[in-house]
C-alpha cells in the first residue's frame, strides 16, 4: 500500500532519487493536504506566527489532491514537470506578494476580518511567506533533477 515511501534497493541515502517532479507532486501533495487539514481543524489557529484561514485551507487541500492525483495517477513526466512549474511559480508569487499586502486583521472562527488576497485568504504572515518561498525553491530543485535525467537519456540509449 505504501510502497512509494520505501526507498528503492540500491538507492539508500540517495537524495537525488527525490529530486524530480513526480516526487515533488507526491510528497508536496501529501504535505499540502496535511497542512489544509491541520488548518481546517484549527490546530495552529491560535499561534500568532502561523495561522491558516478557510480560504488557504481550501486551496491547500485542493492543490494537494491535484498533486497526489497527478503524481500517482498520471505517468506522463511532462505533465508532472508542467504542474511542478505552475506550483513553483504560484508559490513564488504568493511568497513575495505576502510581504507587501496589508494586515488582514485578527483570525476569528477560521477567517480573517479582512482577507488581504482578493478577499479570499490572508497572506501576510512571515512564516507563511517563507513557507511559500521554500515550496518555490523545492519545485525548482525538483525540476533541476528532471533536467539531469533528460540530459542523460541520449547516453542511456546508446548503451
Amino acid at each position: 500500500m505504501f510502497t512509494w515511501l520505501v526507498i528503492q534497493p540500491g538507492r539508500e541515502g540517495n537524495v537525488g532519487s527525490l529530486q524530480n517532479s513526480t516526487a515533488f507532486l507526491k510528497y508536496g501533495g501529501g504535505v499540502l493536504v496535511l497542512v489544509g487539514l491541520v488548518g481546517a481543524v484549527g490546530i495552529l489557529n491560535s499561534v500568532d506566527f502561523f495561522s491558516l484561514d478557510a480560504g488557504e485551507n481550501v486551496a491547500h487541500i485542493g492543490l494537494g489532491i491535484i498533486g497526489l492525483a497527478a503524481g500517482f495517477g498520471l505517468k506522463d513526466v511532462r505533465i508532472h514537470r508542467g504542474l511542478t512549474a505552475v506550483v513553483g511559480i504560484t508559490a513564488l508569487i504568493f511568497g513575495l506578494l505576502g510581504w507587501f499586502l496589508p494586515s488582514g486583521g485578527a483570525l476569528l472562527n477560521g477567517a480573517f476580518a479582512k482577507p488581504n488576497f482578493l478577499g479570499l485568504a490572508n497572506l501576510e504572515s512571515p512564516s507563511d511567506n517563507l513557507l511559500h518561498l521554500f515550496v518555490a525553491a523545492w519545485a525548482l530543485w525538483a525540476m533541476m533533477g528532471d533536467s539531469k535525467v533528460a540530459a542523460m537519456m541520449p547516453a542511456m540509449k546508446k548503451a
